[in-house]
């Protein structure tokens, strides 16, 4: 696509080949400059580009190994996602059964205490002294016994001398 207006190096260089036509050809330094073309806005302010031709785009190969080295890289990050999808998964599955053990405890352990409750009530352990050893309940106060202690030394002499 050319420009609507030229650039200053294009129109210098017009002007060099119009007023020396015989004395040579242009400095080539001016026609392969380093620096891009100035491109000018028209009459209107629209930038037009200059003639300038863009660069042929080179299109790059891939590498065989680089294909290769991506796939296996992308399949063991694949592996070890799965590995630990399936790790969290059996670490779920393992919290799951010790929470149903915990609560099965915590069951245990709060039948275990009413049973210790009920079986240290002051009526189980009253009925059970009443029917298996014989106890009976006293209504009256106990009575205090007066021991002379001369006829216990005295029963206690007679005892030694008996035993030979």
């Amino acid at each position: 696509m050319q420009s609507r207006t030229t650039s200053t190096l294009a129109r210098a260089d017009a002007e060099t080949k119009r007023m020396a036509p015989g004395h040579g050809t242009a400095i080539p330094e001016l026609e392969r400059s380093p620096f891009p073309q100035t491109i000018e806005p028209d009459r209107t302010g629209v930038v037009v580009s200059s003639g300038r031709a863009n660069r042929r785009i080179v299109r790059r190969r891939v590498s065989p190994l680089t294909v290769l080295l991506s796939l296996f890289g992308a399949a063991v990050g694949i592996v070890l996602y799965i590995g630990n999808v399936i790790a969290v998964g059996n670490l779920l599955a393992e919290i799951d059964t010790l929470e149903r053990q915990h609560s099965q405890i915590l069951m245990d352990r709060e039948r275990l205490q009413f049973e210790i409750r009920q079986l240290s009530s002051l009526e189980h352990i009253q009925n059970r002294a009443q029917s298996e050893l014989g106890l009976k309940v006293v209504r009256e106060a106990p009575t205090w016994l007066a021991v002379d202690k001369d006829k216990v030394r005295a029963l206690e002499d007679e005892a030694a001398a008996q035993k030979p």
